[in-house]
């Protein structure tokens, strides 16, 4: 799209008096549009297809598919469901139309033949909301985004932690163990009890991976909740080596829960673990 474009407006009218009258009144008056227009529904699927579309400008009336057919298939794409739609008609104009419209998807309703400066009103009104909506999307993406690259470190943090004190530990229980080193042991022994119990990490990962686990328990009902933490932290990318140490498992009863998964998950032997929970 050339630079000079700010939004790209798609109309489908199956007339070319229509059609032009629309195009003209809207590119009279906002330069920063890019005007497609389509004949027919399936000529405006292939626009849907090869270009980013920022609104639609909709007829009812089309032979073969309908406005409110087309909408309704919009509204049922992944891809396209959330551009936002006007009913632009000069037939179906009674309050129940109105009605049928707005409950199959669409953003306003607008009668033909409109004031050129209400079309604009609307189409800016549209866009600017539609815009504001985005906005506020990809801003709490980045809040999710940032609360799941601070849950990881944590966990990382916590594993690197407990394996150090593991290793301190190890290291003082081949030493005589009296008076303070005894302690010493003790108090790490203590620490490592306490940063074993993570509940509330616990809650952090179910609170921003719910989708996840909630389409791991569907797909897998069977499934025991340490199960689903131990799938979640594959999910976040963490090494076996830091899971155990999380979960404070030894590399033995590792092994076992991933056999158990593997069976559960019915994953053939060149099904990777890591890859199957990713592509859940």
């Amino acid at each position: 799209m050339p630079s000079e474009y700010q939004y790209s407006l798609l109309i489908v009218d199956d007339n070319p008096q229509n059609r032009l009258l629309a195009v003209e009144q809207l590119m009279q008056q906002e330069e920063t549009y890019k005007i497609l227009a389509a004949p027919s529904a399936a000529i405006a699927d292939k626009l849907l297809e090869r270009y980013a579309i920022d609104l639609i400008l909709l007829d009812w009336e089309m032979p073969g598919t309908n406005g409110i057919s087309f909408l309704q298939k919009l509204k049922a794409h992944p891809q396209q469901q959330n551009i936002p739609v006007i009913m632009y008609t000069g037939i179906m104009t009674s309050p129940e139309s109105l009605r049928e419209a707005l409950d199959a998807g669409a953003a306003d309703f607008l009668r033909k033949p409109a004031d050129p400066i209400e079309l604009l009103a609307r189409c800016r009104s549209i866009l600017s909301r539609d815009q504001y909506y985005k906005a506020l999307i990809q801003a709490e993406e980045e809040r999710s985004r940032f609360k799941l690259q601070e849950l990881s470190a944590s966990l990382i943090q916590i594993a690197q932690q407990k394996r150090l004190l593991k290793e301190i530990l190890d290291e003082l229980e081949q030493l005589e163990s009296h008076g303070p080193l005894l302690q010493l042991q003790q108090k790490i022994k203590h620490k490592l009890k306490v940063e074993g119990n993570w509940t509330e990490l616990q809650n952090r990962i179910q609170l921003l991976h719910q989708e996840f686990i909630n389409k791991l328990e569907s797909t897998h009902p069977n499934i025991t909740k340490e199960e689903l933490i131990y799938c979640t932290l594959i999910y976040m990318g963490l090494d076996q080596k830091e899971i155990m140490d999380i979960l404070d498992i030894s590399p033995e009863s590792a092994l076992r829960n991933r056999y158990g998964l593997r069976q559960k998950m019915q994953l053939h032997s060149q099904e990777r673990l890591e890859e199957y929970l990713k592509n859940i």
